[in-house]
């Protein structure tokens, strides 16, 4: 009888340990997944803010949707982003996608 409850116990205690490694394994799984989904998102951000900074500066210079347009569809092919740049009014000027519009 001694001999059964001690492995019953142990038992209890084997399953309470795999059940806390897996418990532990998953939280740590769904943490470095939220991290590396943050640190994306950190990246994209930053790329894009570059982009906005090198339109507007390019476009400052020339005063001209032309450079604007093959700086777009440069930077999109070279990066593999949509880079979408629209006028005052809305109007697509350029999709680096679809090419010139």
């Amino acid at each position: 009888m001694k001999n059964s409850l001690s492995r019953k116990f142990t038992l209890a205690m084997v399953v309470l340990a795999v059940g806390l490694i897996l418990v532990f394994a998953l939280l740590s799984q769904l943490a470095l997944d939220w991290n590396f989904e943050r640190y994306l998102d950190q990246v994209q951000k930053q790329q894009n803010r570059l982009i906005l900074e090198t339109l507007a500066e390019l476009y400052s210079e020339s005063t001209s949707w032309q450079s604007i347009r093959l700086a777009t569809l440069y930077v999109g092919s070279t990066s593999g982003a949509q880079i979408r740049v629209f006028d005052a009014d809305g109007n697509l000027i350029v999709d680096s996608l679809r090419g010139m519009m």
